[in-house]
């Protein structure tokens, strides 16, 4: 059996790492689903040990090889594509004992798997310019046990925390995006994205409020009068034309009608001339007949 070189920890560190997963030390240990768990005993493996799973022997030699690795120098456990039934109590502990018996385990290598979903919620359904506003990712690890990254548009936030909230203290159209969070130790296995829109607000000052209305006011005004003048123009035409209509059919005046040229005799009127000819003058008469007034 080959020793346990610094070297030969640092290359398994880096594959695995390759694979979205992260070593371990024994303890509480909280990963995604999908992802992969790195089970660390420090111990060298034995014939007289095993791996157990909520105290039930874990077959790890004749399981699914592409489910359980095992390190022969350290003995120390990988668990690759998490679901939730690899949730549990893992303990390396002796084959001829009651796996009851927590003093025939290494305890150094007990270590509590919690495979978890993550995902992002927002506090507000519609999200406007200046408000305040948190994104919160959710998972089923044990309260303020890990540390969380945020991504907008798959770009990584720098931030200077690494808590399960990202807050906005007054939003702006530039936070627009998608979010997605993960565990810190696996980026690779974000949540789904929670697109962020911010809606763009017009902020109006009193004063322009009260000048616009005034002026909104001034044109109804108008408006109104405008419309009063033609319907007064328009009714004072309708009063003469109904006047003039009556004047006619009732006669308030006397008219004069059947004028009619009557002959008369005709008779010689000398007229003082220069010439000292006679002119011979036609006259006729005009019968005038008047109405009475109505």
């Amino acid at each position: 059996m080959y020793p346990v070189t610094v070297q030969h920890s640092l290359l398994v560190a880096f594959l695995l790492s390759l694979k979205g997963s992260y070593i371990h030390s024994a303890g509480d240990i909280c990963a995604p689903v999908g992802s992969t768990a790195h089970l660390s005993c420090p111990y060298k493996c034995s014939n007289k040990y095993i791996w157990t799973l909520n105290k039930k022997r874990l077959n790890v030699f004749k399981s699914d090889r592409k489910k359980y690795s095992l390190d022969t120098n350290t003995c120390s456990l990988t668990v690759q594509n998490l679901n939730e039934t690899d949730g549990g109590i893992y303990r390396y502990c002796k084959t001829d004992v009651d796996d009851d018996d927590d003093d025939d385990c290494r305890k150094r290598c007990t270590t509590t798997l919690c495979v978890t979903d993550v995902q992002v919620s927002v506090d507000v359904n519609r999200v406007t310019e200046g408000q305040k506003v948190t994104l919160t990712c959710h998972t089923s690890c044990p309260p303020n046990t890990q540390s969380f990254i945020w991504m907008k548009n798959t770009q990584r936030l720098d931030l200077p925390h690494f808590r399960n909230e990202l807050c906005f203290d007054g939003v702006s159209s530039e936070d627009t995006g998608r979010y997605s969070c993960a565990l810190k130790h696996y980026k690779s296995f974000s949540s789904a994205e929670r697109f962020l829109n911010v809606s763009y607000v017009m902020i109006v000052s009193t004063g322009i409020i009260i000048v616009s209305s005034l002026l909104v006011l001034l044109t109804l005004m108008m408006i109104g009068a405008a419309v009063w003048r033609r319907r007064k123009n328009l009714r004072r035409r309708e009063e003469n034309e109904s006047n003039t209509q009556s004047t006619i059919h009732g006669l308030p005046y006397t008219v004069y009608e059947n004028v009619r040229a009557v002959p008369s005799t005709t008779f010689n009127m000398k007229r003082i001339e220069k010439s000292g000819h006679e002119d011979e003058v036609q006259h006729g008469y005009v019968n005038f007949r008047t109405f009475p007034k109505a």
